[in-house]
């Protein structure tokens, strides 16, 4: 009876595993959970009985689901300015991570600046380039924004035009010691003042 009951168990949170993005097995406390468990199985989420929409668990509000746990500091709730910005003391500047969460003002603003590479699909790479820096002036910006902005692909933007702009110290990343990291962005470097500016 106890074993039948555990792969109820162990099933059920593995489907909640998969329903928010985790690894069940990880959830479960790894190798340790399959000397109580058994072997984790994939389970079809759209086939549970067990699962409903409405659960409370898996709300698209959950504060507590937001963000990654590295950006965070222990016990800090997400903050965002009033922009909708993520607002951490870990980054000097607000970090720009989904552009669902920003003020209509605002995102209007961004995509304005961004209308041209989202209307033009062959720009200029000079150009392109320019309307990377003003996006990334004074705040961090996932690739994922990045690329909705200016209408391109993710990897193709990170690829031919963030990372040589990292390189060529245009950009910088907001956590240039993790490159993978889960919100990863870039902000633009200041420029330096040129000969009589002030």
């Amino acid at each position: 009876m106890l074993s039948s009951r555990n792969n109820v168990y162990r099933d059920q949170i593995g489907e909640l595993c998969y329903a928010i993005g985790h690894d069940p097995h990880m959830a479960l406390g790894g190798s340790a959970a399959n000397d109580v468990f058994g072997p984790p199985t994939r389970i079809s989420i759209s086939s549970s009985p067990n699962l409903s929409l409405s659960s409370s668990v898996l709300t698209g509000s959950s504060s507590v689901l937001e963000l990654p746990s590295s950006i965070l500091e222990a016990g800090e709730a997400t903050k965002r300015d009033a922009e909708g910005r993520i607002l951490t003391p870990k980054l000097e500047l607000p970090l720009l991570d989904d552009l669902s969460k920003l003020s209509p003002v605002f995102r209007a603003r961004l995509e304005a600046m961004a209308a041209l590479p989202r209307t033009k699909k062959k720009l200029p790479r000079e150009q392109l380039r320019e309307v990377l820096i003003n996006l990334c002036r004074d705040q961090f910006v996932c690739l994922r924004a990045l690329a909705e902005l200016v209408g391109r692909k993710p990897d193709a933007l990170r690829n031919e035009y963030l990372t040589p702009m990292v390189r060529d110290v245009v950009m910088a990343l907001a956590f240039p010691k993790t490159p993978t990291h889960e919100l990863q962005a870039y902000r633009s470097q200041p420029r330096p003042l040129k000969a009589g500016d002030s």
